[in-house]
């Protein structure tokens, strides 16, 4: 009776575990999917700003000017009648070549950074890490994007692309997934501990040994 009845109980615990590992799938499915929008969101929201500062501006335009009056300037105190004759190095300036070269640049470094983050979600289960990387990414990502555009003085016709209230409830779910992944185990959160992954410089997170030895602790 007794190894009946531990067998019973044994058989409506892995019913448990199961039930709850499907649940835990189902909601990182959804959870991943909204991960993929609010991405490829941001993503469309730089390269529309990209084409913002692609023209250029009065601001540009001030610089641009500025500088031919300087080299005009360099030229003009130049003494060409003596016999050691000054040349100046700095290139003249080619407004469209800058331009050019400059939405170019910010186009490869929107795509280096996007490409560098796109695994940050691909591990199962979910560790509170791999979320922090996430959120860090697509809030730091909004935040360079406005910040560009402040710096060369464009206005931000796309302000209100990011959804902040979107964001704050995927990081909730995210976070609540996590938490009952580690409460099952016993683990302790990082936050709770004081420790944070999301702004590391180097994205240097600790291996799963050393990572499971800390969260026991």
């Amino acid at each position: 009776q007794i190894s009946e009845n531990s067998t019973k109980d044994e058989k409506e615990q892995k019913q448990i575990e199961e039930k709850a590992q499907n649940d835990r799938d189902q909601i990182r499915k959804e959870l991943l999917s909204e991960a993929g929008e609010m991405t490829k969101s941001l993503y469309r929201t730089c390269l529309r700003s990209i084409k913002i500062i692609r023209p250029g501006n009065e601001n540009d335009e001030a610089d641009f000017s500025a500088r031919e009056e300087a080299q005009r300037k360099e030229m003009d105190e130049m003494d060409l009648s003596s016999s050691s004759i000054s040349f100046s190095y700095t290139p003249p300036v080619d407004r469209e070549n800058e331009l050019q070269s400059r939405a170019e640049y910010y186009r490869r470094w929107m795509r280096e950074e996007f490409n560098q983050e796109s695994d940050c979600l691909e591990a199962n289960p979910w560790m509170e890490e791999h979320v922090e990387r996430y959120l860090y990414f697509i809030k730091g990502g909004e935040e360079k994007r406005c910040w560009i555009l402040n710096d060369y003085k464009f206005e931000d016709t796309h302000s209100d692309a990011f959804d902040y209230e979107r964001v704050d409830r995927f990081e909730e779910r995210a976070m609540g997934l996590v938490q009952g992944f580690y409460k099952e185990r016993g683990w302790i959160l990082d936050k709770e501990r004081g420790l944070s992954h999301g702004g590391d410089d180097d994205d240097d997170f600790f291996s799963d040994d050393e990572d499971e030895e800390e969260r026991k602790r």
